[in-house]
């Protein structure tokens, strides 16, 4: 089969220039090629300056074996050539179809020709200004399959009209730590009546499997959907507004909570409607790890935002990157694109400097390396709280973040309540070898020598059960290593009060979650009152949770910061610190502060003057720059 000539349609694209595909409508009438079997378009060119008029498909490719013809003329010629599309694509033209009009679209596989490698660079540079200027981004999740008409029928029905409104300016009034606006009550009383009229038979089910469709866990669509002026949906024969399905999924949240609170144990069907909620409980949008959830959340943010407050690279590398509580990430073909598919969403893109490179011969490592020292020239020394151990792509230095692998939540995030400031006032400094990319020169200090290590907080995330006995083998492992600190005495402690606190603030790091309403781990209060509490009806809790059925608020929230710290494992340094570091780290390791950090970092020796990272830590009384108030001396790590 012959490939289609882009020659004969050249773009210039340091112009702005596109090439536009006119789908032509299913009636012989107004179809150039009204004998054809084929979905028949016509490819032409176009001016982003010029502002054409044109919609933009955001898709799945599907499985590249998985094959279907199109016919595809370009624009002036007679002839056409049939040309080989995934069978998604194929699918998604031919539902999009209108009878009688034509449908102009821009579409990645057709308009890109993805032979052409510098043409492909210089238009992943523009997908900003190509989805920015779209009339519309028509988003296509597939052909009508596992109750999808059921599931957009539902939504349709939650997702228009007054509720939806108020559902929306809740969530936004929210978002922006506001009172409530009026309509939150009037809102709480719609989805408590939905909820008692919801029936036994309705299709959660269908919801469930439409948000397990491969669109929603692609990396390269989270700014497709994001930028877009106006969005639809489109499965199969059915379609709905972009807002209208932000509002259902948010309305259909508080249902599903008023849902469970009607139920009564005394109730026949309350069974039944327990295992109906819970088999929804992964998908519904107040949980961060919902695809759907995580994804229109996205879009609402950058919606809202303001240019000048929209989220940097980074920020937006944490949100698509950075595992919480659930295994499930949002996928990509080719790694580099888990960095190259946010670019058009980030704010300081031009800063940084990154240009989309999909050569052959530029390896993954080499672009995540490049993208490392951007950020870190740039100020950002989060990111070495995002390097943990072990990677995927083992090639990497081991001060770059795998963006392949499934990075866990750090201790130094992104968070402004979860502030450290284990270096003070001082200011990052790093430099790359000039002769090795590879290795990275950073000012520090180090604190000390980890003498010994506890049991690893390696809990499974099967079912989101939460696992007690390993908890208490954790919790003891802490009180063992708190004993030989005070049995040493040094001076590092000098407030018995303090030696105290390690027993419960290490476990967590020093968070905690203040309240119900809000479900993001802060920094405790200097006192810790809080935290202390919660501490102590842990203790309690564990000595006979096999015997109590509901477990305590407080322990509760004690059990989310837990969760979000698995993989991690107490020490002991030679000189008594207590801390909480990577669970890989050993005897023998040594502990740092990085000039210009939030955090500490465990580090392991590999040569007289190299060191490899191998992950952040807490290390309790020195959180806050306690260390560099005193006399210490600063030395040049040499990272690989």
């Amino acid at each position: 089969m012959a490939s289609f000539n882009y020659a004969k349609i050249p773009i210039d694209s340091t112009t702005s220039e596109i090439r536009l595909l006119d789908l032509h409508p299913t009636s012989p009438l107004n179809n150039p090629l009204p004998n054809s079997p084929l979905v028949h378009c016509t490819l032409r060119k176009a001016a982003l300056h010029d502002t054409p008029s044109f919609h933009a498909l955001s898709y799945v490719w599907g499985n590249e074996k998985d094959r279907g013809l199109i016919s595809l003329q370009a624009d002036g010629e007679q002839d056409a050539t049939t040309v080989s599309v995934t069978a998604n694509l194929q699918s998604a033209l031919l539902h999009l179809q209108h009878p009688t009009d034509k449908l102009t679209l821009w579409v990645d596989a057709v308009c890109i020709d993805q032979s052409n490698v510098p043409e492909k660079n210089l238009q992943v540079q523009m997908m900003k200004d190509i989805y920015e200027g779209a009339a519309r981004v028509v988003v296509w999740l597939g052909a009508e399959a596992d109750g999808s008409g059921d599931a957009f029928r539902i939504l349709r029905k939650l997702g228009e009209g007054r509720q939806a409104e108020d559902a929306l300016a809740y969530r936004d009034a929210h978002r922006s730590m506001e009172q409530p606006p009026s309509g939150y009550v009037r809102f709480r009383t719609f989805c408590r009546e939905e909820a008692a009229r919801l029936p036994l038979g309705f299709n959660m089910q269908a919801i469930h499997k439409l948000t397990l469709r491969p669109w929603w866990q692609r990396i390269w669509v989270v700014q497709e959907l994001a930028l877009a002026r106006d969005v639809v949906f489109v499965c199969g024969g059915e379609s709905l507004a972009g807002r209208a399905l932000q509002a259902a999924s948010l309305v259909l949240s508080f249902v599903v909570m008023e849902f469970v609170e009607i139920g009564e144990p005394t109730r026949e069907d309350y069974v039944t409607k327990s295992e109906k909620v819970y088999q929804y409980a992964n998908i519904v949008t107040n949980i961060p790890d919902s695809a759907m959830g995580r994804m229109l959340g996205l879009r609402r943010r950058y919606q809202l935002e303001t240019t000048t407050a929209r989220e940097t690279l980074l920020d937006l590398l944490f949100r698509t990157t950075v595992v919480h509580s659930s295994p499930d990430n949002f996928k990509a073909t080719m790694a580099r694109d888990r960095i190259y598919g946010l670019l058009g969403m980030a704010e300081d893109t031009g800063r940084l400097q990154i240009i989309p490179d999909y050569r052959k011969t530029t390896t993954t490592e080499t672009v995540f390396t490049d993208v490392a020292y951007a950020l870190l020239r740039n100020g950002f020394s989060e990111i070495f709280s995002l390097c943990q151990s072990p990677k995927k792509l083992e090639g990497l230095p081991s001060w770059v973040p795998d963006w392949t692998a499934q990075i866990r939540t750090p201790i130094g995030g992104r968070a402004p309540q979860l502030k450290y400031h284990a270096a003070g006032k001082t200011g990052l400094y790093m430099s790359s070898k000039a002769d090795s990319k590879n290795t990275l020169s950073v000012k520090g200090v180090q604190v000390d020598t980890i003498y010994e290590v506890g049991t690893p907080w390696l809990p499974s995330l099967e079912n989101y059960q939460f696992e007690w006995e390993t908890l208490t083998a954790f919790l003891d492992d802490i009180k063992r290593l708190c004993a030989y600190s005070d049995h040493i005495n040094s001076s590092i402690y000098t407030d018995p009060q303090q030696r105290q606190e390690a027993h419960w603030r290490v476990p967590t790091a020093d968070q905690v979650i203040a309240t119900d309403y809000d479900p993001n781990p802060v920094r405790s209060s200097k006192a810790g009152t809080e935290l202390h509490s919660a501490y102590q009806e842990v203790l309690v809790y564990l000595s006979h949770w096999r015997k109590v059925g509901s477990v305590p608020d407080a322990v509760s929230r004690y059990m989310r910061v837990m969760g979000s710290l698995f993989d991690r494992r107490p020490f002991v340094t030679t000189q008594g610190f207590i801390g909480l570091g990577p669970s890989c780290a050993e005897p023998g390791d040594e502990v740092y502060i990085f000039m210009g950090a939030q955090v500490l970092f465990v580090m392991r020796r590999c040569g007289e003057n190299a060191v490899k990272l191998l992950g952040e830590a807490y290390v309790h009384g020195i959180m806050d720059g306690e260390l560099l108030n005193t006399d210490f001396v600063e030395c040049c790590l040499q990272i690989v």
